[in-house]
């Protein structure tokens, strides 16, 4: 989840508690996105792609997923950006920071 998007659900939250009443909501995309597909995207930002590689085991007690529950949020309106929309906002901003920099 993007900072701007965790910004907008905090305020979203926080005019819709009701005093007395205790809220959670879960911020994420509500479906599962794999850690290779990520690091796919953000190395199509790069000309040339770096190689990525994962070593394809995962560590004893990582979670195998984690999938937030979005009812909260959406019962707040809350905007949801996708994953891969959101990589390409931030590495367009990336980018834009790059060619800027002296």
């Amino acid at each position: 989840m993007h900072v701007d998007e965790a910004v907008a659900l905090l305020r979203l939250a926080g005019d819709g508690v009701q005093p007395g009443t205790p809220m959670i909501v879960d911020g994420g995309t509500g479906r599962g996105v794999a850690v290779r597909k990520i690091l796919a995207l953000l190395a199509q930002a790069f000309d040339p792609a770096p190689a990525v590689g994962l070593l394809g085991t995962a560590r004893n007690g990582d979670p195998t997923d984690m999938i937030a529950d979005l009812s909260g949020a959406a019962a707040l309106g809350w905007p949801r950006v996708s994953p891969e929309a959101g990589l390409r906002g931030y590495l367009r901003r990336y980018a834009a920071d790059r060619a800027s920099a002296p």
